[in-house]
Parts: C-alpha cells; sequence; structure tokens
C-alpha cells in the first residue's frame, strides 16, 4: 500500500473513534498494523532526509563541495587551534562530503575580506568580530540564513544564549550563527584581601553590591602608602567602560539597542555613570594611581597582591588559576542608583556565510557543523574557550574546564545579565566619543558638558557614515 493509502487508513480509523466507534469494527487489525508499520518507517526515512531535501534536521550538504573559511583567530595565536580545523575538516568529509579550507590571513582580517568582496572572490564562510557585525550586514556582505535556519534545528536560535543572537540579527533577519564567546567585564577579586578587611567575599555578597558598596568596600581596602602598597581598584575608563557602567544604571547606549539608530546615552542615567566613574579617581581616590604600572601589564597587579579588585575580562583567568596560592574570585559590576540588577557588557563574534559564495547551502552546512552541538564540543575541547551554545555548558568537557578554572563556573551568570558590546562602526563611533568621556573621567571637563560633547561628535559621525 501506498504512503498515502496508508494516511488514508490511519485517518479512517481516528474518523470512526471520533464518532464513536472502537477505530476497528470495519477494518482489519492486519491490515491496521501493515499501515502503521510503514508510516512509521515513512517518518523515519523523512527524519533522515537531508537538510538540502526539504525535511528539518541537521544540515548536511550532501553534494560534494569545497568550502574555503577565514577564521578569527590566527592558527598560531590561539593553541591547537590549527588542530582544531584539522579535526573539524576530518568531520564535515566524512558526514557533509564537505573539503573544507579553512586559513586565517595575514594582517587584520577585515581589510582583507572588504579586499577580496571587492574583487568578487570572498571566502565562502567567514568569521566575523562582534566591533564590526552590523558593518558587514549593512554592506551587503553576508547571505541571509533564514531560510536554512528555519530547516535546521542545530542552528535556531533556541539553542544558543540569549546576548550571542543579538550579533546575528539586523533588520528582521539573521546573517551568522554564534560562533564564539561570552567575554565580559567584570571585577576580579582578591578573597584574602576582603576578608582580612571583613568584607563577605561570597557570591551571594557580591552580586547585591550596589555602587555605595563599591565605594565602601574600596575605601576600606585601599592603603597606598604600606610598606607595600595595596590598591583597592584597577579600573581603567572609556568608551566600552562608560557603556558598561550605563548598563549597571538602566540605561542604553542607542535607543532600543537598534545600533546606529538614536543614541540615547546623553541621559540622567549616562551622567550618573560618568560622574561615579570620575569620583572613584578624583573624590574617592580608591584607584590605581595613573603613574603607578605593574609589569608586564595589570593584570600581575592583582596576581602580586598589590590590587585588591580588577575590572576587566576573562583573558587572564587561566593563567590566575595556575597560581594554586592565590584565592580569587569575580563579581559583576554592581547596581547603579537606577539600575534593576548588577550588569556587565558581553561580546561574541559569529560565523557568517558569504553573500557571494558560490557554494553557499555546503558554506552553511559547514558553519552549522562547526558551531552545532559537535563542533561547540571540538571548539572547546581544543581551544578551552567558551562557545555561545547553550549546551555547551552541560557538556563534559565544560566540566573538565571549570574543574581547571573554577572562576568559570560564574560565565553564563554572567552572560545573562550582560547588555551587548556595541557593534556598529565601533572604531568610529569609539574615537567620536572617548575623547570627551576620559575627559570628565580625568577631571578636566565636567561630566554633563562632557556627554553633550560626546553626543554632538557621534552625531557628526554618523552623518558622516551614512551619507
Amino acid at each position: 500500500m501506498s504512503s498515502a493509502g496508508n494516511r488514508c487508513l490511519v485517518q479512517e480509523v481516528a474518523r470512526q473513534r471520533s464518532t464513536g466507534g472502537s477505530g476497528v469494527s470495519s477494518i482489519s487489525k492486519r491490515r491496521l498494523m501493515r499501515a502503521i508499520t510503514s508510516l512509521i518507517g515513512v517518518m523515519a526515512a523523512v527524519a533522515c532526509t537531508p537538510l538540502f531535501g526539504g525535511a528539518p534536521g541537521a544540515a548536511p550538504s550532501r553534494k560534494p563541495a569545497t568550502v574555503t573559511y577565514w577564521g578569527m583567530h590566527s592558527l598560531a595565536a590561539i593553541p591547537r587551534t590549527a588542530e582544531l580545523f584539522a579535526a573539524v575538516a576530518d568531520r564535515v568529509r566524512g558526514t557533509q562530503a564537505i573539503t573544507l579550507q579553512a586559513e586565517r590571513p595575514g594582517g587584520e582580517l577585515r581589510d582583507k575580506l572588504v579586499t577580496s568582496f571587492a574583487a568578487g572572490d570572498p571566502p565562502d564562510a567567514f568569521g566575523v568580530n562582534s566591533g564590526w557585525t552590523m558593518d558587514s550586514y549593512d554592506k551587503g556582505y553576508c547571505l541571509a540564513l533564514d531560510r536554512y535556519i528555519a530547516r535546521t534545528r542545530e542552528a535556531q536560535d533556541q539553542q544558543f544564549l540569549q546576548g550571542s543572537l543579538y550579533y546575528t540579527k539586523r533588520d528582521g533577519k539573521t546573517f551568522a550563527l554564534p560562533a564564539d564567546g561570552p567575554a565580559a567585564y567584570n571585577l576580579t577579586y582578591n578573597v584574602n584581601h576582603l576578608r582580612a578587611a571583613g568584607i563577605d567575599p561570597s557570591q551571594a555578597a557580591v552580586r547585591n553590591w550596589m555602587w555605595e558598596d563599591l565605594v565602601k568596600i574600596a575605601q576600606k581596602l585601599h592603603q597606598p602608602t604600606a610598606a607595600t602598597p595595596q590598591y583597592a581598584l584597577w579600573s581603567p575608563f572609556g568608551f566600552w567602560q562608560f557603556v558598561t557602567w550605563l548598563y549597571t544604571n538602566g540605561g542604553t547606549f542607542w535607543k532600543g539597542d537598534v545600533e546606529g539608530s538614536e543614541p540615547t546615552f546623553n541621559s540622567e542615567r549616562g551622567l550618573q555613570a560618568l560622574q561615579f566613574n570620575a569620583d572613584l579617581r578624583n573624590a574617592h581616590r580608591v584607584l590605581v594611581p595613573p603613574d603607578v604600572t605593574f609589569t608586564p601589564r595589570p593584570w600581575n597587579g592583582l596576581l602580586s597582591g598589590q590590587i585588591s579588585i580588577y575590572h576587566g575580562d576573562f583573558s587572564h583567568w587561566a593563567e590566575t588559576a595556575r597560581q594554586r596560592d592565590f584565592a580569587w574570585d569575580v563579581a559583576p559590576l554592581p547596581k547603579g542608583p537606577q539600575g534593576k540588577r548588577p550588569a556587565s557588557q558581553a561580546w561574541y563574534h559569529v560565523d557568517a556565510v558569504a553573500a557571494q559564495s558560490k557554494v553557499p547551502d555546503a558554506a552553511f552546512a559547514f558553519v552549522a557543523f562547526d558551531n552545532g552541538k559537535e563542533g561547540a564540543s571540538l571548539w572547546l575541547e581544543y581551544t578551552n574557550r567558551t562557545h555561545p551554545r547553550k549546551d555547551s555548558y552541560e557538556s563534559a568537557v565544560w566540566k573538565k574546564i571549570v574543574a581547571e578554572v573554577p572562576a568559570n563556573e560564574r560565565i553564563p551568570y554572567l552572560a545573562s545579565i550582560s547588555g551587548p558590546s556595541p557593534a556598529w562602526n565601533t572604531g568610529v563611533v569609539s574615537q567620536a566619543v572617548n575623547k570627551s568621556l576620559v575627559a570628565a573621567f580625568s577631571g578636566t571637563m565636567g561630566a554633563r558638558d562632557a556627554l553633550r560633547d560626546a553626543e554632538q561628535q557621534l552625531r557628526g559621525a554618523m552623518q558622516t557614515l551614512k551619507k
């Protein structure tokens, strides 16, 4: 019997039951069982149908193809990255019939991509830094992936951390898949310093800090004139840090977090955030003084016990964990007077398919695998870097990473409270506002005047960009 006939038979059973019959009174049980068995076989076959045959599921591209991919990271810069892509290439060759050619061109990747698109010869897929995702979408470099994602469970939004999706979408379309991150600003603190000052270093306590709590805590910790000076807080300031403190006070940089729309940072919330940072430096004097340096970098001041609280990202955690006699943990940035909770700023990099790719089906199949469950597991295993897939935080590989660096357990929480890192023409935007913000921080310009000037400079830059 055909599959259509089987469907009719089962529908007849359902019809009889709906009208009060047993459903099998006029149909032989043997015939019914044959129909059900046949339908089960059909359903199993459909579930295994390749993506581009039209069925939901994974995203195999069965037609042999060669896919070129330019990665965000140098194959030499991150240990074992070359091994990672060799393993990925082996998997997609066997399961997708894809020959992967992965590389990281020398020089600035963004410049290389712009040149390749102008020449009409870009890679089929490429990594996009969070800071220029929106530019890439606006310029038409990236293929809209919605039709592929709709048929690929592994690539759908629910698989990824919510914050990562911000960097994949523009104007209601999806142009990329989350591929790397999160990284987020946080306060890394010396547990023993806090305990010695009578401060509770537990997560329950530090996640409830407010701005005024940080000031009081820093005043207890700051001992700049001791025989071995102890500085309460290393907290650099500029465009990126201002955005983070703005989030802690319930503010936004762009209206509705829509990049390049209407600036909203020149507000009462923004004024409080800027003034608070200026006061940390100039009124409360609890920051590391500008003339104090640490070799080879400020992080070493934390490791040596000269800094109590360090405002930075995740990049030095692994190094810190190797110093076994150093007790440390991490906290979000505390809540401001108009904020609803502590906050951070998180950024993620993404993988996109070139709009000019000659093999877009295969290119998407690679990107979907690379950022699917198996690909994310390989990423964790070979790089020890976070991946935006939710299920990666339940994997055995992640549990091993947390065992080696326990602070990593805080990452999903930090991601959940983070606002987006600016992602539209960030070089131009940061340059437009940074000078005024830093002037207020250093005390050479009033905070209100600085915000007004920063907004004016940004609007001028935006007019130039949009011409």
